[in-house]
């Protein structure tokens, strides 16, 4: 008697290793119940990264075109002009803008040679040019 009860005890316990060697519904569940709070909880601060490294950019940009227009300045003794005084077409401006004259002291040296300074930008010819088109 005591040796069937010792074989049927050994038998559960090899029962139990059996159904214990995987997870359980409700426990794969929790994990990913768990899973998702955490990425729920850092997904704030992960945004608020991006949008302070954004801010830090739009900053520095602004700082280099500062610096260029200081850099144009010291060079040229006179800030770059927003519109030519000499301008025969009203408010238009018919030379180069400040953007293209600051170029240079912007490390932008080759794309301000692309420009093709001789040529007027904003003629009433030159507009209806770019309305047709």
């Amino acid at each position: 008697m005591l040796v069937v009860l010792a074989v049927e005890m050994d038998m559960s316990a090899a029962r139990d290793d059996d159904q214990s060697r995987g997870f359980t519904l409700v426990e794969l569940l929790v994990v990913i119940a768990i899973i998702g709070v955490l990425v729920a909880l850092l997904l704030p601060a992960v945004q608020a990264a991006r949008g302070a490294a954004r801010r830090i950019q739009c900053t520095n940009n602004l700082k280099q075109v500062a610096l260029a227009i200081h850099n144009y300045h010291t060079a040229n003794n006179a800030q770059p002009a927003y519109h030519d005084t000499a301008n025969p077409y009203g408010w238009w401006k018919t030379g180069p803008t400040w953007t293209m004259l600051i170029l240079p002291y912007m490390e932008e040296q080759a794309m301000y040679d692309q420009f093709d300074f001789t040529v007027l930008l904003l003629t009433p010819a030159r507009r209806m040019d770019r309305l047709d088109s």
